[in-house]
């Protein structure tokens, strides 16, 4: 749960990680009495977790300003059929950090965010959620109604398995291809794509938006890829829980694509193709060797 909390919170598997480590360091620090004169243990993480990832919030923010092109969430990924038996993967489940949400959350302010993923997705009382970030309840209250509203857009968006494994199917058929009509006919109308390629690799600056730029954008770029790339093809995994790909050629993983689903159609696509923020857990790794 604390993972989930901080992931949600920060985008950043790393800075999440970063966050938890702190928290046990700090933990640890008290003596035995100290943690004993906690009545509610995980309340009291739960409180040094958000105040710390507050603070990595505010260094987050002066690093997006000079950021170059669109800025993208650290995807989390595991193998497909997974089940969870770490935080991190129990926290893919949890239907506040799916992807889309998490993109979506970068247009809440911190304490619309804290309220947001700590009521809406772990079910914390207002009254705790006041404590820790030191703001009224009524206060507290309000920031997660803003929030909701501000992420209804988000929500909408199916965590239906069989629509989103379904929907990737038909993409990866379309895009494998070349079949732009197919391709434009699996796009909502209002489609858009999002490609974050950091500092290191070229990606598009601005997102894409309606079904026939994304559906000729998308082909356009496999196929200058493909000239490039030797045993360019798609791979499934899950995306934070939910059925995405990852893009591999003969030299490993190069992109991680993630697609969010409104009824049967793809709604919103986001393509990580920043290596910095491209982390393949072992247990993935693993069920890779095979393809």
């Amino acid at each position: 749960m604390l993972f989930g909390v901080a992931y949600g919170m920060l985008g950043s598997v790393h800075d999440a990680e970063d966050v938890l480590q702190d928290t046990a360091e700090r933990w640890f620090r008290l003596s035995v009495d100290e943690q004993r004169a906690i009545r509610v243990p995980a309340a009291w993480l739960r409180t040094v977790v958000v105040r710390r990832c507050l603070d990595v919030m505010k260094g987050q923010a002066r690093q997006r300003e000079r950021y170059r092109g669109i800025w993208l969430p650290e995807p989390m990924l595991s193998p497909e059929g997974a089940t969870p038996n770490t935080p991190a993967e129990a926290a893919e489940r949890a239907e506040g950090v799916s992807f889309a949400l998490v993109l979506a959350m970068e247009t809440l302010t911190p304490v619309e965010r804290v309220s947001f993923v700590l009521h809406e997705s772990f079910g914390v009382p207002f009254v705790e959620i006041a404590e820790t970030v030191g703001r009224s309840v009524e206060s507290c209250r309000q920031a997660a109604r803003s929030a909701r509203k501000r992420m209804a857009g988000a929500r909408e968006l199916s965590p239906d398995l069989q629509a989103h494994e379904n929907a990737r199917a038909a993409f990866v058929l379309a895009s494998a291809t070349g079949n732009l009509d197919a391709l434009i006919g699996i796009l909502d109308p209002s489609a858009r794509v999002r490609s974050d390629g950091g500092a290191s690799v070229k990606a598009a600056l601005r997102p894409i938006v309606g079904a026939d730029r994304v559906a000729g954008y998308l082909l356009g770029l496999l196929a200058i890829q493909r000239t490039r790339r030797e045993g360019l093809r798609f791979l499934p995994c899950r995306v934070n829980g939910l059925p995405g790909l990852l893009i591999r050629d003969s030299g490993g993983i190069i992109g991680v694509i993630d697609i969010a689903v409104s009824g049967r159609k793809i709604r919103e696509i986001a393509i990580q193709v920043n290596p910095e923020k491209i982390v393949v857990p072992a247990e993935l790794r693993g069920s890779l060797r095979e393809n």
